[in-house]
């Protein structure tokens, strides 16, 4: 039994292993009938390596030209001058009679603030400063009635006092005993504790009155602050100019809020935002260009904001005439002269991130890293990386590497 397993467990073995060589003879085969379906079709080249057809290409030659180096950022109109509008009276806005960059003339109602609150506030005050004073009518009585036992008090200190003379003087001569001497010692004690007591007690009273006064004194600060408010429930703007923010209807506005601001008209600027390490070629004067909506304004720089924000600095440039306010505009800086090469933007593609362009010498393409100066539509300008003369392929850069083969289009 033991031998006719292991002669099974051979022929097994030998099956497999003659499955595996069919196979691998296989493969061969069919690789080597590859190889030559390669060859016959010229798929190689004399030295077995893969032949790589040449690149067909358009090219253009640069030429140089002097151009302006600009600096172009983004910026929005501000309103040189603003003014607030404080809410002079607490309550709920519950009519606004303009809307956000309406024109406002001097002495226009902005808004209604109306409060049903106050006078609810205003009577309880009243109630409040009319019963402090009837309580400071009773506790000053009753500090009339404390000067008044006061008074009896020390009446009768004296008389006790003169009486204890009186006892000390008899107890020398036998007419009146210890006992009775420590009798009229023990009333006049008595007494100075109840006058003591007299004192503490108008003390408080008094104390109680100055509490009162201080109460009412307060109530009456808020109340004229209250009557101040009912006065001022009609908003309305001291100064012409334009509406920049109002409280909208339906929201509650706190005294002492701004309600309302105004822009004085006249005064608008441009605030543009540069990198910071573009400040240096930034003057103060300097000639600028605004860009809105397609029309173009000259502009004129006026300040830069010494503390950079996010990398990014304030520059202030007035417009040489007035703009709509928040406008988002585009500002460009002229920061100087340079001779440039205008190529199409199809000619420019990004390697990791650097943009380069392909040059043709011979029927070989070759890489050079430039230098944008400026972006159009179509088209840009090249600082640095390019020479006169130059041909510059201009259709299908992307498809190229150093040294590739390429084709010129003629």
């Amino acid at each position: 039994m033991k031998s006719r397993l292991t002669k099974n467990i051979f022929i097994s073995i030998a099956v497999v292993l003659m499955l595996f060589l069919s196979a691998f003879f296989v493969l061969k085969h069919f690789q080597s009938r590859m190889t030559k379906s390669s060859i016959s079709s010229g798929g190689e080249s004399e030295t077995g390596k893969p032949e790589t057809l040449p690149v067909e290409v358009k090219v253009v030659t640069v030429t140089s030209s002097a151009e302006n180096i600009m600096l172009e950022s983004q910026g929005k109109v501000m309103p040189s001058r603003t003014f607030s509008i404080p809410a002079l009276s607490e309550g709920k806005v519950t009519r606004v009679y303009f809307n956000k960059g309406d024109f406002v003339g001097k002495g226009a109602a902005l808004a209604v603030i109306s409060n049903p609150d106050v006078n609810s506030d205003i009577s309880s005050l009243n109630s409040k400063i009319s019963i402090n004073q009837t309580s400071i009518g009773i506790l000053r009585r009753k500090i009339q009635e404390s000067d008044s036992k006061k008074r009896l008090n020390q009446e009768q200190i004296k008389e006790d006092e003169a009486k204890l003379k009186d006892y000390r003087e008899m107890l020398t001569l036998g007419l009146v005993t210890k006992n009775d001497l420590r009798n009229v010692k023990n009333g006049l004690r008595a007494l100075q504790i109840e006058s003591r007591n007299i004192d503490i007690e108008a003390q408080g009273i008094k104390n109680d009155i100055e509490t009162k006064k201080s109460e009412n004194q307060d109530s009456l600060m808020l109340l004229s602050k209250l009557k101040l408010r009912m006065e001022n429930f009609r908003v309305s703007s001291p100064y012409s100019g334009y509406l920049i923010d109002i409280a909208p209807e339906g929201s509650f506005a706190n005294y002492g809020q701004s309600l309302a601001a105004i822009a004085s008209t006249g005064y608008e600027y441009v605030e543009a935002l540069i990198p910071a390490d573009q400040a240096g070629n930034i003057k103060s004067g300097q000639k600028s260009e605004i860009d809105f909506n397609g029309k173009k304004v000259d502009g004129i720089v006026r300040y830069i904001y010494p503390v950079a924000d996010s990398n990014m600095i304030r520059v202030k440039v007035m417009p040489a005439k007035p703009l709509p306010l928040n406008l988002g505009v585009k500002v460009s800086f002229i920061t100087g002269l340079a001779n440039m090469f205008k190529i199409p933007k199809s000619a420019v593609v990004l390697v990791e991130g650097v943009p380069v362009v392909f040059t043709v010498r011979g029927n070989k393409a070759y890489k050079r890293d430039i230098k944008i100066g400026k972006n159009y539509t179509d088209s840009v300008l090249v600082l640095s990386g390019l020479n006169r003369g130059d041909r510059v392929i201009i259709e299908n850069a992307y498809l190229l590497t150093e040294g590739a083969a390429v084709k010129v289009e003629q």
